[in-house]
């Protein structure tokens, strides 16, 4: 039983609205155009409500660095960031983190494992889009950070919304 007053924090909605608050402030003082702005909106305005078939605890920042491998066993750290929230999200930032060639093998070996369910390729091409619109919002407060990757995110966006794959292209 957890301690009294522990929650998991979630992941959803209310998480990617909080991250496009954040970003008004690098388009105020022009460090992203208000057309990439207008596209990352836009994407996180189409989110909607998670399957709960494909929601439960994740672990919210899985890099390459929060996984330690040896010749007999891999461990996951770094656990910071979990709490309740889409399973497509943890997917997606692996995702980000392969070349395309290694994209579509990694998801065939996840699917292939899991219980349930496996996302939608489309619903993980949006947790693609909206973690990293979620990392972005995390360099507000560096005013040295110009936000290079904002206008690779912004195409992600328009293609997510205009309904064009991209994640294995």
């Amino acid at each position: 039983m957890p301690a009294s007053g522990f929650s998991l924090p979630e992941l959803g909605n209310e998480t990617w609205v909080g991250a496009l608050k954040k970003l008004q402030k690098p388009v105020e003082d022009g460090r992203i155009t208000t057309r990439n702005f207008q596209r990352l909106s836009a994407a996180v305005e189409m989110s909607a409500q998670e399957d709960e078939e494909t929601t439960g605890l994740i672990h919210g920042d899985m890099v390459p660095g929060n996984v330690l491998q040896s010749d007999s066993a891999t461990y996951v750290i770094d656990f910071d960031n979990s709490g309740l929230g889409p399973y497509s999200h943890d997917i997606a930032w692996v995702l980000t983190q392969l070349d395309s060639d290694l994209r579509r093998e990694f998801l065939e070996t996840y699917s292939r494992t899991r219980c349930h369910r496996s996302p939608e390729v489309r619903e993980i091409e949006r947790h693609f889009v909206l973690s990293q619109i979620y990392h972005s919002s995390r360099w507000v407060n560096d005013v040295n950070h110009d936000f290079p990757g904002i206008p690779q995110i912004s195409s992600a966006c328009s293609k997510l919304i205009d309904g064009i794959p991209f994640l294995f292209e």
